[in-house]
């Protein structure tokens, strides 16, 4: 699936070519912040929470700007205050529900317990073990180093930093947070040959959009891989795959302003919706097993992220195949559904097109992508298809 960035002049691009793009932005800036802005409102609940060596360092960096590279320095220096920091930093208690009731349970664990917990995660990491440290605070009862109030997202915040301050650790933890799954359901979005629905549950609720990995220590190890095979690539060449993940993890949506494509965070969240949306098209049959009048393409309601979708089902040679015409915003597509290896066997004519894969539920579809205003274009060349197949 590809999505317009408007840093290409309407070029439409996949996710890792959005990140290429953006080569230039990547480790240029380290974005920084103050505690009291994170807070905001809830800065009396912090006044109240009863732990010495948290309320000294919220008051030292409550106006100071503080980023990665100091929470490094604190943890290098004091593993309990690092581990403070970094929960500070990371916004511990701010998310929904009764979340400021794990920062209580967090902070009101008692010292020594947190600190042999840490060290002991500490000589894992030092071991190379992610893998056991990551299992040694899953939040699961038999988790030994486990710490109250802490889930993934802020435990792998704790991998990230230690994995940083640890000269033997090669193994380059990241922070697995809500965001890094997004960034890594649209890498593998773009990989196809995975099923993303075998490594994510995506699903829209009541409560908002959920991206949620199925067997979390399988996602964050190979999303550690892909960030650090990207990170390695000549067109950036990174000193720590760290500095991709802080780009990508982009600013805030809050704010009007930061919802656009210059804002990593906009796009990839853009992706992933329209990834499930097109599945929610796919499986709820809006396929159609009858011919379409494909002067259609520029009429009809809009399905959910503006994909205006016709098409039909049919059999040849033996195998089934789906053919899609549909328009997003700002360009028109043709798409055949099957294996693309059938497709190019049994229509060599493909070959010519300037054709990307892409997966869905297990199926590869192609796809021709057409710009505003060649819609007609569009219309005559799907014909011109058509008539390959034998439809028309």
């Amino acid at each position: 699936m590809v999505f317009e960035c408007n840093k290409t002049d309407n070029n439409v691009m996949n996710y890792i070519e959005y990140i290429l793009s953006n080569a230039s932005a990547i480790g240029a800036t380290h974005p920084s912040f103050a505690i009291k802005d994170l807070y905001g409102p809830k800065q009396d609940k912090l006044k109240r929470i009863d732990n010495e060596v948290f309320r000294e360092i919220y008051r030292r960096i409550w106006r100071e700007p503080i980023n990665r590279e100091y929470v490094k320095r604190i943890f290098s220096n004091d593993i309990y205050k690092g581990f403070v920091t970094c929960m500070l930093w990371g916004g511990e208690g701010l998310g929904p529900g009764r979340s400021w009731d794990n920062l209580e349970k967090t902070m009101l664990c008692p010292k020594d317990q947190v600190v042999q917990k840490l060290n002991a995660v500490k000589d894992l990491l030092t071991e190379n073990k992610l893998g056991e440290a990551f299992n040694s605070m899953a939040s699961i009862s038999s988790a030994k180093n486990r710490i109250p109030g802490i889930g993934m997202s802020y435990f792998t915040k704790i991998f990230y930093f230690l994995g940083l301050i640890i000269p033997e650790n090669k193994q380059n933890p990241l922070i697995f947070d809500k965001w890094a799954q997004y960034i890594h359901a649209a890498l593998l979005i773009d990989d196809a040959t995975q099923n993303v629905s075998e490594w994510y549950s995506i699903y829209n609720d009541k409560y908002g959009f959920h991206v949620n990995a199925r067997h979390p220590l399988r996602a964050y190890e190979d999303y550690i891989l892909r960030l650090k095979q990207i990170s390695d690539r000549q067109e950036l060449m990174l000193s720590h795959p760290g500095v991709l993940e802080e780009f990508l993890f982009g600013r805030e949506l809050k704010s009007k302003f930061n919802r656009n494509n210059s804002n990593p965070r906009f796009f990839v969240s853009n992706y992933v919706k329209a990834y499930y949306n097109m599945v929610n098209v796919l499986n709820k049959q809006h396929i159609t097993t009858t011919k379409i009048e494909l002067s259609q393409l520029q009429q009809g309601s809009n399905i959910q992220n503006r994909i205006v979708t016709y098409g039909y089902k049919f059999n040849y040679e033996g195998n089934t195949y789906y053919l899609i015409v549909g328009k997003k915003k700002s360009f028109t597509y043709c798409a055949l559904l099957t294996t693309r290896n059938k497709i190019i066997e049994s229509f060599p004519k493909i070959k010519d097109l300037p054709i990307r894969g892409f997966c869905v539920k297990g199926k590869n579809y192609i796809y021709k992508k057409y710009k505003v205003g060649d819609e007609e274009k569009a219309i005559s060349e799907v014909n011109c298809l058509l008539k390959d197949f034998g439809l028309k």
